[in-house]
């Protein structure tokens, strides 16, 4: 355990202080009683009373800047002592981390060592030895922030952005294939497209379904998951949403199994009591299952009714509305930095550091993660990392254009009013078909220097609005004679290129 004697630095300040006081006030007396003496021997009252009083001034003003020092020092060794303490915190995680790894590692190498002891190539064993050694440092530093570089851990795009070199976290030049979904129903239609980009693996999951199996007709359900640490978490979260969310609906929240008369809050409180289920229900599946698995996910989740759009949002994914030209935020984003979210964490016996929950994840509230969710004392809500979703709850009132969903691969460098003003572009230009919009705003955030996996779903309300033009496919032909004429004035392209743009893709740089 590390220790801090700041605590004592307040006592010995106000020592000095308190023996200063004394001193002063001893010589305010002596003074006085001089000057009374004076007196008496028929020295001059006045200028006697007068020097008193004027050293009495000099030295209260001495006293008032020396506690005026006092309590500014007081205070800063308050704030030293805090820190020392969250200091302290850090170093016996880190401390109780190196114990594991040692003593793994300890057991790794006894039983290589009675290996060779029975014979055999000592050369082969020896790289063994390298490769199970390498594993587990590895391995064990999944659980402490080094491997999480793959993932939402150490990746916050607010800091300490891993590069496209970093580790193997990314690729030679990133893989821009998509997956495109869209359908329509109950006066909606809908577009979404993922692509894996300069990440080594897909780490999102989905959901657009119109008319969801178990909720009343009438009802469409979106949701996008993102994965960190791996994709398990967000699989199990698409797979599973649905029917957590049909059954807490299987009370009175929809009389008579209709959408007419239906309270948007009781809706909104069924999506929390969903969100906290199925982080439940994950957890189980882990223990059962999958061991030690430590990913998890962000989601954000909309369902929208005849009347009602209910947004449930635990972690940075995010949704916003286009709604009568304005943009109108759906969720916030759930930070370690934020000031409810920091005490919550700090409450529970974690920190706050480079942003992230003890110097690792970057975001306060997701799914899964439940390393950061081992108080047995607490309530789920009251971890270190929640699974609680706010609610945002807007009424239909025609004037709606279009709902967004996306995960952080999309806000790391598109704003909410951007993507809104992007999409309307894109169906002022004529534009209908949403998976083109889905997919046009992946390739646009790849330009524009995204690294991480990306997902969109685009929900368009009746009250959007489309113009005359050639959509997306224009834009297309016209970037592309661009990107050729470009490449041409510099050169890049061969005397035999016939296919317009050559234009691979080049790692975008390190920020």
């Amino acid at each position: 355990m590390h220790t801090s004697k700041t605590s004592t630095t307040s006592a010995g300040l106000e020592f000095m202080y308190n023996r200063m006081a004394n001193g002063r006030a001893n010589a305010r007396e002596s003074l006085f009683s001089g000057a009374s003496s004076r007196s008496q021997q028929g020295g001059t009252v006045d200028n006697g009373e007068q020097a008193k009083r004027l050293l009495e001034d000099q030295n209260d003003e001495q006293i008032s800047h020396l506690s005026l020092q006092i309590t500014q020092l007081k205070q800063l060794s308050g704030n030293i002592h805090a820190e020392v303490v969250d200091q302290n915190r850090f170093l016996d995680s880190m401390g109780k981390e190196f114990d594991n790894t040692e003593g793994l590692l300890g057991g790794t190498m006894k039983r290589l060592g009675i290996m060779m002891d029975q014979g055999g190539s000592k050369h082969m064993l020896y790289l063994i030895m390298f490769v199970v050694v390498v594993f587990v440092l590895l391995e064990r530093s999944a659980g402490s922030g080094l491997l999480h570089l793959l993932s939402r851990r150490g990746n916050d795009h607010n800091v300490g952005r891993a590069t496209p070199t970093d580790m193997g976290n990314f690729l030679a030049t990133p893989i821009t294939e998509k997956d495109t979904e869209g359908g329509e129903g109950n006066s909606l239609s809908f577009g979404l497209a993922t692509m894996q980009g300069w990440r080594t693996g897909m780490e999102d999951s989905h959901i657009a379904l119109i008319n969801p199996e178990g909720l009343p007709k009438g009802c469409s359900l979106f949701a996008v998951f993102d994965g960190h640490g791996g994709r398990l978490a967000a699989d199990l979260a698409a797979e599973r949403l649905t029917e957590h969310l049909a059954a807490v609906m299987k009370t009175d929240i929809f009389p008579g199994g209709k959408t007419e008369g239906a309270d948007p809050d009781k809706i909104g409180k069924a999506m929390r009591d969903a969100f906290m289920n199925l982080d439940q229900n994950i957890r189980d599946t882990f223990e059962k299952s999958y061991g030690s698995d430590q990913s998890g996910c962000t989601a954000i989740a909309a369902l929208v009714t005849p009347t009602h759009i209910i947004v449930a949002n635990s972690g940075d994914s995010r949704s916003v509305m286009a709604k009568g030209g304005r943009t109108v935020e759906m969720s916030f984003d759930h930070k370690p930095i934020n000031p409810g979210e920091r005490t919550r964490i700090q409450n529970a016996g974690g920190l706050v550091r480079s942003n992230r929950v003890n110097g690792d994840l970057a975001v306060s509230r997701a799914l899964g993660d439940f390393s950061y969710k081992a108080r047995a004392d607490l309530p789920a809500e009251q971890q270190q990392v929640s699974a609680e979703p706010e609610i945002e709850v807007q009424q239909i009132d025609a004037t709606e254009e279009f709902l967004v969903l996306a995960c952080d691969g999309i806000w790391d460098v598109m704003s909410n009013d951007e993507i809104c003003a992007y999409i309307r572009q894109l169906m002022d230009n004529g534009e209908s078909d949403l998976k083109l919009i889905s997919e046009e705003i992946l390739d646009n955030c790849l330009r524009a220097g995204s690294r991480d996996n990306m997902s969109v779903v685009i929900v368009k309300f009746p009250g959007a609005k489309l113009g005359q033009g050639g959509g997306v496919a224009k834009i297309r032909e016209e970037r592309a004679r661009l990107e050729k004429a470009q490449q041409e004035a510099n050169g890049e392209l061969d005397d035999n290129d016939d296919n317009g743009v050559a234009g691979a893709l080049s790692a975008p740089k390190s920020s």
